[in-house]
């Protein structure tokens, strides 16, 4: 369950905590609707200084030729988005109410492993909706559209992905998009709570490649911080995600580029091993359903005042625009 702040008024009445309270007679989504436009400009501001930095460093630091020199100069300017953008995030959400979260239940070793196998589930047939989407487009269009992230795996030294892919933003997403996100949002009900989780993560990727599965990782991992009040848990799922979507991925497409025999039995093993993690991800997320729903938040309110607070605030409109032309036009 989830308790509520006494300076955080989510109705009109009396905040209900206990059997026999009096019931509130209606519910302010006023509330709810400064909250989620805060959020927006707070994510905007997070994109677009993140943008900037990043391009900044590229200008104002000349590119240079040889390997070592080259893996340094990336690991600086992809690392340059962070510091600033992430202080400007933090200050913008400093003085924002959070909701208690008393819900801490500690996660065993095999549970954690099974959040694992449905992550990397979720994560193959999230990529597979997206390269299908792709490919449909490219059609459309007559010109193949790539994966930028592929090619930008592809150009970088292992221990350059290990500090920026498995390590550095792993840590910053899961404060940004679950901890400081999910703090301030928890007592707007569960539901509420996932779906704003995995929508703002999914958008912040800018491109259609990554969002299906960035959206279904931002809700598991939501849930799993709802449930046990813990951010470590869902950077830990976080790294190993990136660990085997980036270490694990190219070293299997090095050794298929290798040898044909050996190419061959390779790719077929990896493609069972994909279709038994997408089968387990679905058994376990039907097998468990009944305890994904850990409280219900405040009493529900129609869904067009929900849609109304949670989208049609300057905040949301304009992170809405702004990610939605980057996934178009970049």
């Amino acid at each position: 369950m989830m308790e509520y702040e006494q300076n955080r008024p989510f109705l009109t009445g009396q905040v209900i905590d206990g059997p026999g309270q009096e019931q509130p007679t209606e519910y302010d989504t006023r509330p709810m609707r400064r909250c989620f436009s805060r959020l927006g400009l707070a994510y905007v501001v997070y994109v677009v200084v993140s943008t900037l930095s990043q391009l900044a460093a590229v200008l104002l630091i000349e590119e240079p030729q040889g390997r070592l020199e080259w893996n340094l100069w990336m690991m600086t300017v992809t690392l340059s988005m962070y510091p600033l953008a992430f202080l400007l995030f933090y200050l913008i959400l400093r003085t924002m109410p959070k909701a208690r979260q008393i819900w801490k239940e500690p996660m065993t070793v095999g549970r954690y492993l099974g959040t694992f196998v449905v992550c990397m589930g979720i994560t193959y047939i999230g990529n597979f909706i997206g390269q299908i989407l792709m490919w449909f487009v490219g059609k459309v269009l007559g010109t193949p559209i790539y994966n930028d992230l592929d090619l930008l795996l592809d150009s970088m030294d292992p221990w350059l992905i290990l500090i920026v892919v498995v390590i550095a933003a792993p840590i910053i997403e899961e404060l940004i998009f679950r901890k400081m996100l999910l703090d301030r949002i928890a007592g707007y009900g569960q539901i509420t709570s996932l779906f704003m989780s995995g929508l703002i993560f999914g958008l912040a990727h800018g491109n259609f490649y990554q969002f299906f599965y960035a959206f279904a990782l931002g809700v598991i991992f939501a849930h799993v911080y709802l449930r046990t009040g813990k951010v470590i848990y869902t950077i830990g799922l976080h790294m190993l995600i990136n660990f085997c979507g980036s270490f694990v991925t190219l070293y299997l497409v090095d050794i298929i580029t290798r040898s044909e025999a050996i190419g061959i039995l390779v790719a077929i093993t990896e493609l069972m091993v994909i279709f038994v993690l997408m089968g387990l991800a679905v058994f376990l997320l039907i097998y468990y359903r009944k305890e994904i729903l850990l409280y219900s938040g405040p009493p529900k309110t129609s869904k067009k005042k929900w849609f109304l607070a949670v989208f049609i605030n300057a905040g949301m409109i304009l992170y809405l625009l702004l990610t939605t032309s980057i996934f178009l036009f970049m």
